[in-house]
This record gives C-alpha cells, sequence and structure tokens, in this order.
C-alpha cells in the first residue's frame, strides 16, 4: 500500500456515506412515510398507503413516480398482483 493510499481510502468512504445521507435528506417527510410504510408491506395498496400514512391519495399517486424517477422504489410485477421494492 502507497503513502497516502489510507487517506484517499477513507475520504472515499466518507464520500459515500455523505452522497447516502444527502439523498436521505432530499426526500420529503411524505417521501419517508411512503418508503416507511412499504417497507413493512411491499404488496400495499395507495389507498392502504392513504390510511397508513395520512397523506392524500392524489398525493400518494404524484409521490410515487417520483420515488421511482429518483430510484428509490421500484414495482416488481403487474399492477394487480405486484409489490413494491424499496432501494437503499
Amino acid at each position: 500500500m502507497e503513502i497516502g493510499s489510507e487517506t484517499r481510502i477513507a475520504t472515499d468512504a466518507t464520500d459515500r456515506a455523505t452522497n447516502a445521507t444527502n439523498l436521505s435528506a432530499s426526500l420529503s417527510d411524505n417521501e419517508q412515510s411512503v418508503l416507511n410504510a412499504i417497507r413493512s408491506n411491499p404488496k400495499i395498496t395507495q389507498k392502504q398507503l392513504q390510511e397508513a400514512t395520512g397523506i392524500t391519495l392524489g398525493t400518494i399517486k404524484r409521490l410515487l413516480p417520483k420515488l421511482q424517477e429518483k430510484e428509490k422504489l421500484e414495482r416488481v410485477g403487474n399492477r394487480r398482483s405486484g409489490q413494491w421494492k424499496v432501494n437503499d
């Protein structure tokens, strides 16, 4: 190992941790609530998300595609019998 490589490795690890923290911080409270509800029940419906989070159905319908664009959420399977997958 060359001199300074330990520092570079530590810096890279810190940068990755900071990027992960910034991504989490970039999510709104509503987005975090939706992800938490989906983590507890990946087969949850939009109506159930509304009931679990207290967020209006219209907002739920806007948040889900936004979370998919941010690659925090993906749909596995079809619309009727599929489930959600949260990408951490």
